[in-house]
């Protein structure tokens, strides 16, 4: 498949495929020379790929941002019950009471707080500083068995946006672009296939989830011919990301050793695929 795993370790979970519609048929209709067209996967309800945090069963989450703005402050808070301290790679624990940082390789905040009984508060987050950082988790609450957030504590736009029952199955923390429930089209380029370009395509209802669910990554807004278009690219890995809304829809371009204002002018060229084009491309086999 062309989505790659980046970061902590990814979880599958097979689900029962529907059948997405044509609606969701997008292609890029101005491919980087070299790509061509590796498969499609048409799914609404066919696996889930989220970044591994946990045992899921002693796993209470909830996650703050804005709504439809992945730019903007994030941070998703869990509550880990029983299993003691979680290591952090290069964290300081002796820092702001007990709240111990590091950033992963793509831009996300990872910090923990132990409470008592062995309980351990987490959280992943981008935008905010380590001061904004303890101040929430040390504010944190248990509100119905889920952790929640003062409204006072909050940074100006942020509010809750869920909770963990309301999230898919599963261990739980950002969903990579292929784990959404939609329909998937890959491109890949010449070469050793570690290291040629490849591009995903993924196209959900914009229902499905909100924007700002979508990765704790640091996202910048461009906005081009009316359309906002969200974009990030790591510093430390070949990735680049690019999603937008359009007619109803959310749009997760996901691109691996593509460079930004590449990615950018595929996300520009996206077109409503024909039934035929459709068709006539390979089709992913999901275990």
């Amino acid at each position: 498949a062309v989505v790659p795993a980046v970061g902590a370790a990814v979880v599958a979970r097979h689900q029962g495929a529907v059948a997405a519609g044509p609606d969701l048929h997008w292609v890029i209709g101005a491919p980087q020379p070299g790509l061509a067209i590796d498969g499609v996967h048409d799914s609404l309800k066919d696996w889930t790929m989220f970044e591994y945090i946990g045992d899921e069963t002693r796993y209470r989450m909830a996650l703050y941002g804005t709504q439809d703005d992945p730019s903007a402050p994030s941070i998703l808070i869990g509550v880990h019950f029983g299993m003691g301290t979680l290591e952090v790679s290069g964290a300081d624990p002796g820092n702001d009471h007990g709240v111990g940082c590091s950033t992963d390789q793509v831009g996300t905040q990872r910090c923990t707080l132990s409470l008592d009984h062995g309980t351990v508060l987490e959280s992943h987050s981008h935008g905010l500083t380590r001061a904004e950082i303890s101040t929430l988790m040390r504010s944190a609450m248990m509100v119905g068995g889920n952790p929640r957030l003062p409204t006072k504590v909050l940074p100006a736009g942020m509010h809750l946006l869920k909770v963990r029952s309301e999230l898919s199955d599963g261990p739980i923390s950002a969903p990579y672009v292929g784990g959404l429930h939609g329909a998937t089209i890959g491109y890949l380029g010449a070469g050793d296939g570690q290291h040629a370009p490849h591009v995903s395509l993924t196209v959900t209802p914009a229902e499905e989830q909100d924007l700002a669910e979508v990765t704790l990554v640091p996202f910048t807004r461009r906005s081009v011919d009316g359309v906002d278009y969200f974009v990030y690219a790591a510093t430390t890995v070949p990735l680049t990301w690019v999603t937008w809304q359009h007619d109803g829809k959310d749009f997760y371009l996901l691109c691996v050793r593509v460079t930004l204002e590449d990615a950018l002018s595929m996300a520009r060229s996206v077109r409503l695929a024909t039934p035929a084009e459709w068709a006539a491309a390979p089709k992913y086999a999901m275990q």
